[in-house]
């Protein structure tokens, strides 16, 4: 799968479902040039369980915290648009600086919310391919004798390439900080 050899013990026969690094791969809708990828089921239980415990007991433990943020990053990567990142600082923050176990009404929140992702969020697409035109565009600028060009290279699939240069304006040079290599911010 993907190019990667496998050790013998690991090969599988072709199957419309693949697991592979913790995730399953759903490959039958591949011939419309997409797969969804998704958590195993039982990464999802064990997150859900954990949250479950965390929420009846009214505590979480910084270890807790911790083995649930790793679930959860694993998670989160098979959910489409990875939507848990944004609460891992409340679960960081118990990790890291909390002194107590009891759940803040903060850290009940989050825990709501991610039990909510977890049973609600589509898994991930991942599109085969290209889905749109690749524009390829390239910039340089240049200075010569006190005056400064910049350079634009365009290209479009499937059409021909568009070449320019232009004079920078004084009104827009008064933006750029000089730099010791006399590279100006707009070649960054």
């Amino acid at each position: 799968m993907f190019g990667i050899k496998l050790s013998v013990q690991k090969r599988r026969p072709m199957q419309p479902m693949a697991g592979f690094l913790g995730r399953l791969f759903d490959m039958t809708r591949a011939h419309e040039h997409f797969l969804i990828m998704q958590a195993k089921p039982a990464t999802v239980r064990k997150a859900l369980h954990m949250i479950t415990e965390a929420r009846t007991t009214s505590s979480l433990s910084p270890q807790e915290a911790s083995k649930l943020r790793g679930i959860l990053q694993w998670l989160d990567g098979a959910l489409e648009g990875r939507p848990i990142r944004g609460a891992m600082t409340v679960l960081s923050r118990r990790q890291y600086h909390d002194g107590t176990t009891d759940l803040t009404p903060q850290l009940r929140r989050c825990l709501h919310y991610i039990h909510t992702v977890i049973t609600r969020m589509p898994a991930r697409i991942i599109h085969l391919g290209v889905r749109r035109p690749v524009i390829v565009v390239y910039t340089d600028c240049s200075e010569e004798g006190g005056k400064q060009r910049i350079g634009a290279y365009v290209k479009r699939a499937g059409q021909p390439a568009q070449v320019g240069s232009w004079d920078v304006p004084a009104a827009v040079k008064i933006f750029w900080n000089e730099r010791k290599t006399r590279l100006l911010a707009v070649n960054s």
